[in-house]
């Protein structure tokens, strides 16, 4: 074990311990993750704000915004409040989105406009806000490098601190051997002292397109030529969507997680979209963000998060918040 694995192991207890624990009054479900890149972990909350309806709040950091301080989402602002928080108010305009680096402080917000549950995003490694539920989304298809951490490895925390979590989902699962599944579910196992598992899976719901957001079926676009690009986590499990469903991917283009898109970059795209008559396909994620003309179209996937033994799953979530 080098000595960055083994004080980082130390961390995450020390600043728990450290950390004075704040309560609401109304429940909280904590989603977050212990690897680096695309989890899952908004395609998730979106599920949990369709089960809970629209007194259901989030409070999320606003990774790459430039205010400050907390903030109710009421714009599709992403300078000011982040991609991942413009996104989830568009299609969840009914429900109260927060940003704001002290959770705690978010969390307050949202009770007081009149939230009757809060979903953390991205607060496995949060301690301040006290939870009803922990949720640990873990991408098997990341080699976890026998548990070498950030920055020569994938993990955020030692495998070991997944004990925290009430429910562990295995996501991206399909991408490798039931073999490797297997033995990557005995580890967890032993890891979290044998808490609930459950796989779940990104699929394709279909596409909108931009910038009026029009919905798109996929059977319209069978046999299509696209170009796709995008900006998120795990670049991978977006291709294999667009490689499965009805468009014939020509070309694919990635860059980093939450990408600010330029003008050029929008340019580039659309002289090879024209030259080869190509579709252009991105995220929803990156949608929100892309500088278009208003007269300029780019279709953005639309996806679902699946969770395998679903009903089960709800049924041990609404157990540990009521």
């Amino acid at each position: 074990m080098s000595l960055y694995n083994f004080f980082a192991g130390f961390y995450p207890a020390i600043e728990k311990k450290l950390t004075v624990k704040r309560k609401v009054s109304v429940p909280v479900i904590s989603v977050g993750n212990i690897t680096v890149g695309g989890t899952g972990k908004t395609p998730l909350v979106m599920k949990l704000l369709n089960y809970y309806g629209k007194k259901s709040a989030v409070v999320m950091r606003g990774y790459g915004r430039r205010s400050r301080g907390v903030r109710e989402v009421l714009s599709p602002d992403v300078v000011e409040y982040g991609d991942e928080a413009v996104l989830l108010k568009k299609n969840f305009p009914e429900n109260i989105i927060i940003v704001s680096a002290d959770r705690y402080k978010g969390a307050r917000k949202a009770e007081e406009l009149g939230a009757n549950l809060i979903i953390l995003d991205d607060g496995f490694q949060s301690y301040e806000l006290e939870r009803n539920l922990d949720i640990l989304l873990i991408d098997v298809s990341v080699p976890f490098k026998k548990g070498v951490m950030l920055p020569f490895g994938s993990l955020r925390e030692p495998l070991q601190n997944i004990s925290r979590a009430d429910l562990i989902l295995l996501t991206n699962w399909k991408n490798i051997s039931s073999e490797d599944l297997e033995k990557i579910k005995e580890e967890i196992i032993d890891d979290s002292g044998g808490k609930k598992i459950f796989k779940a899976e990104k699929v394709l719901k279909g596409f909108i397109s931009t910038p009026d957001y029009a919905e798109i079926s996929p059977e319209t676009l069978k046999g299509r030529e696209a170009l796709a690009f995008c900006g998120i986590g795990n670049p991978a499990s977006f291709r294999s969507l667009l490689i499965n469903s009805p468009l014939s991917l020509k070309g694919f283009e990635k860059f980093r997680d939450h990408h600010r898109w330029k003008r050029s970059d929008i340019d580039k795209f659309f002289k090879l979209a024209e030259d080869k008559g190509y579709l252009l396909v991105t995220t929803e994620k990156a949608a929100v963000r892309l500088p278009l003309e208003a007269e300029e179209e780019v279709l953005a996937l639309v996806m679902d998060f699946k969770i395998d033994k679903e009903t089960e799953f709800f049924k041990y979530a609404d157990k540990k918040i009521n």
